[in-house]
């Protein structure tokens, strides 16, 4: 790891803004499995490489607990945010170099587990994906990344942190019984997305539709980012996409497109707006650009969708004699 640590208790590693070549050493909880938390300050730009002095082939588990305006290198791969928090799980062997570079203001923190492939087949199972494929050479890389950490492998992770409380002679018990249930929990989420036949689950459907009902109600608003709608529900962008299209059968901005043409089909009928009003009220900045997604749509203009009104003849007063 680049950057010198400064240690504080609880087995966390603190890196400063200004550092220079060192390394962290896990902490050991039993024979196979080792932990510890580092903790990156604002304005790090560091790289970190796996790597085992022990003999038996391990895999590392390294869970992102949220970071603001940073960034995720390894190799070739980069997961950014701008705002939100990044979480992920990175599954990887020795030799791989990931950078971690924090932008002003940013902090970036994580757990990392070190498992011996004995242990984790003792108490997990054998990291094997559907079809025989190894986990970390799944796509023919040493690494894996798993966007879909959620707040349950969030919450999991979270009372690793608190641990300090625990008796001493007890700390270690409940350490494995929690990380046991992380990597368990994380596993079967992991095998989930290869998964073609997985059902969503009921409060993760209720969750996106509730949630886009609140975000769809006012269309003078542009839609955010996909990133930016993901991440305000805690899920990766990848889960996000692929349970919204489950649930609507379209892309998120085909339903938005849609939303905004019903809409605007509603207000012209009503005759009471006129177009360029109808494109302001469906976040419509410019009005050529509203003019051909509609007529794409519907097959004809804004403007010939307003009712034409047929002026009425006043008849003449009657007068009584």
């Amino acid at each position: 790891m680049t950057g010198t640590p400064l240690r504080t208790k609880g087995n966390k590693y603190v890196f400063p803004e200004t550092v220079a070549n060192g390394f962290i050493e896990l902490n050991e909880i039993e024979p196979g499995l080792f932990m510890c938390f580092v903790d990156f300050l604002p304005n790090s730009e560091l790289t970190l490489e796996y790597v085992n002095r022990q003999r038996y082939k391990a895999c590392y588990f390294c869970y992102n607990m949220g970071s603001y305006q940073s960034q995720e290198v390894v190799k070739n791969f980069v997961r950014e945010t701008n705002g939100s928090n990044l979480r992920s799980l990175l599954v990887c062997e020795a030799g791989v170099k990931v950078m971690f570079k924090g932008r002003k203001g940013s902090a970036l923190n994580y757990i990392v587990l070190a498992i011996s492939n004995e242990w984790m087949i003792t108490h997990i199972g054998e990291l094997q994906l559907p079809g025989g494929q190894r986990l970390v050479t799944e796509t023919g890389t040493d690494f894996f990344f798993y966007e879909n950490m959620d707040m349950q492998i969030y919450n999991i992770a979270k009372q690793l942190t608190s641990l300090s409380s625990v008796l001493p002679e007890l700390r270690a018990a409940a350490c494995k019984g929690i990380v046991m249930h992380l990597l368990s929990v994380s596993w079967s989420k992991i095998l989930g997305q290869y998964d073609d036949e997985e059902e969503i689950s009921i409060v993760d459907r209720e969750k996106i539709i509730r949630f886009m009902n609140e975000t769809l109600a006012d269309l003078s608003r542009p839609l955010p980012p996909v990133e930016k709608l993901a991440s305000d529900i805690f899920m990766s962008k990848s889960k996000f996409n692929t349970l919204f299209k489950k649930i609507y059968e379209k892309n998120v901005y085909q339903y938005y497109t849609e939303c905004r043409m019903q809409k605007a089909m509603t207000l012209l009928r009503t005759g009471r707006y006129a177009v360029a009003q109808v494109a302001n009220e469906i976040s419509y900045q410019n009005l050529g650009h509203f003019s051909r997604a509609f007529s794409k749509y519907y097959g004809k203009l804004p403007k010939d969708c307003i009712p034409k009104v047929t002026p009425t003849r006043r008849q003449p007063d009657v007068n009584p004699c």
